[in-house]
């Protein structure tokens, strides 16, 4: 059965027409084509197919890219997913239930730290559970807070860094959108 395509009067593919389905209720401009270049019309999504007014050639426009603003949004969100990524991946070897005690314990762990006599029932509990003394449970707890800062503020300052990047990029540098693909974590 045969093809056909149907343009309009800028030269933009219209509409398609399959003799087999539509039968005599094909319009008169419409040019009949391959089923190989009909099928490419459906398949192929990624531009603008239009038959030349010289030359009547039917070829595909590709979609304009992205714009720098869209780009740049696009960057920044894959950046900041990776970056809770790897701030994910630092907790992961705990429990959700003991990641919930973290901010008790480190809470405790100051207020012994400026003042010994206060209240830390849930270090107290702790360390009499280890078997080891509070001073020595204050000491471990501050090393994993301080542990953790360090590496999370290293993730968030390289993600921070990243985000600099795109925004210092400027639109008038004519591959300021491929400049955007370059930024990227290691």
């Amino acid at each position: 059965m045969k093809k056909y395509l149907l343009f309009d009067e800028f030269g933009a593919l219209a509409a398609r027409y399959d003799e087999a389905f539509h039968g005599p209720g094909i319009p008169a401009g419409a040019v009949e084509v391959d089923g190989a270049l009909f099928a490419r019309t459906l398949r192929e999504a990624d531009g603008l197919w239009r038959r030349h007014p010289a030359t009547a050639e039917i070829y595909k426009d590709p979609l304009p890219g992205p714009t720098l603003d869209e780009a740049r949004a696009a960057r920044a969100a894959a950046i900041r997913a990776e970056g809770a990524r790897r701030l994910a991946a630092l907790a992961a070897p705990y429990g959700p239930a003991e990641r919930e005690t973290w901010d008790t314990q480190q809470r405790e762990a100051r207020a012994h730290r400026a003042d010994p006599a206060a209240p830390t029932p849930m270090l107290t509990a702790m360390a009499a559970g280890r078997g080891i003394s509070l001073p020595e449970l204050v000491d471990r707890v501050m090393g994993n807070v301080a542990l953790f800062e360090a590496a999370a503020g290293a993730i968030l300052g390289r993600q921070q860094a990243l985000l600099d990047q795109l925004s210092a990029i400027d639109e008038a540098t004519p591959d300021a959108v491929a400049m955007v693909a370059t930024v990227a974590w290691e």
